[in-house]
């Protein structure tokens, strides 16, 4: 259980990156990938979300990298 959080926790690092590299701005990444912006948001701020594999398909349509998000290894796109 401990490694699955600290897994979300480092995607969840790794997404922030992604939101910081497209302009900051989470809500319109959001926008971009078709997710709901409340959704996205609590899962970024919430220690007790964990990352859901429909966001990551998500993250997928727009083009970033999934070994990435997941491994840390890798292009962003």
């Amino acid at each position: 259980m401990i490694e699955t959080k600290q897994k979300d926790a480092d995607i969840k690092l790794r997404i922030r990156e992604i939101v910081e590299s497209r302009g900051g701005n989470a809500s319109k990444l959001a926008r971009q990938m078709n997710i709901k912006e409340p959704y996205f948001a609590s899962i970024l701020n919430s220690q007790d979300k964990g990352v859901s594999a429909t966001l990551l398909k998500a993250f997928a349509r727009i083009g970033i990298n999934i070994n990435l998000l997941l491994s840390g290894i890798g292009n962003m796109n």
